[in-house]
């Protein structure tokens, strides 16, 4: 029994060949793929918890972060590794695509072959585990909003800044929360996609569309931290303003010397 994580593009499929045999060549690469896609979607409820508590404790909220970092990194390595445990001994390999949904070109996907007395599905437990962490974060923010509207309708208008501070963080929340179910619904449409069906157009396009979201899913943290980031935005705004200066100090020197 298989599942494919990720599909590998020409020119890389040519290389990808020699792996079609299953082995333990990228068995760690191919657990840590869905190791660290929990560590996110545990990471983002504990973003959800953070903001939960320093709004409704705004004094002790601190203290009680502080006093549970320790026990939230526990619980992410366990957590995370819980659902992943078989795949740190099963065999990987790469097998190519039906060249009927790839318009010929010769793609491969890496997948996973599990041992005989290992009664799990992977799919099962990711979806599982998506959901879990996901109605976490959805239930948190939730309350977080719910505290920041009468917040802000009874508060005074200096401490409607910190108000708004805080609502930045919950619609950066909502949107990673959005990108999340996107993601659990195509794992969804994978999972349940009868494997023998004729047409599996729908299967490999939710497959394809998977590697994209999970790269937009990577990348929405450091987006996020430039726009909702002044320092971050006034460090960039140097480095640029920086390399710029170089440049043009660099060129009125070779200018100089060229007259010399």
């Amino acid at each position: 029994m298989c599942f494919i994580l990720m599909v590998f593009f020409p020119p890389v499929t040519g290389y990808m060949q020699v792996f079609m045999e299953p082995s333990y060549n990228w068995t760690v690469f191919y657990a840590l793929m869905y190791y660290f896609t929990y560590c996110q979607f545990f990471l983002c409820a504990y973003i959800a918890f953070i903001r939960f508590i320093l709004i409704y404790f705004p004094l002790k909220g601190t203290d009680i972060l502080k006093k549970t970092f320790w026990l939230f990194v526990v619980l992410l390595l366990i957590t995370s590794y819980a659902p992943t445990w078989h795949l740190w001994f099963c065999k990987t390999y790469f097998g190519p695509i039906d060249k009927r949904y790839t318009k010929g070109y010769l793609i491969f996907s890496i997948s996973y072959k599990k041992l005989e007395w290992m009664n799990v599905s992977n799919s099962k437990n990711s979806i599982i585990y998506y959901f879990i962490f996901l109605t976490i974060s959805f239930i948190l923010n939730l309350t977080s909003l719910i505290k920041l509207i009468f917040k802000n309708l009874l508060s005074s208008v200096g401490k409607k800044k910190s108000v708004k501070g805080n609502v930045s963080m919950l619609i950066y929340s909502l949107i990673v929360m959005v990108v999340q179910l996107l993601f659990i619904s195509l794992n969804c449409v994978w999972y349940f996609t009868d494997p023998n069906t004729p047409d599996m157009s729908i299967y490999h396009i939710c497959q394809k569309l998977r590697v994209y979201v999970y790269h937009l899913m990577c990348l929405l943290q450091p987006y996020a931290l430039i726009l909702l980031s002044k320092s971050t935005r006034n460090i960039l705004k140097n480095i640029i303003i920086n390399s710029f200066k170089t440049r043009h100090q660099s060129g009125s020197t070779k200018i100089q010397i060229n007259r010399v």
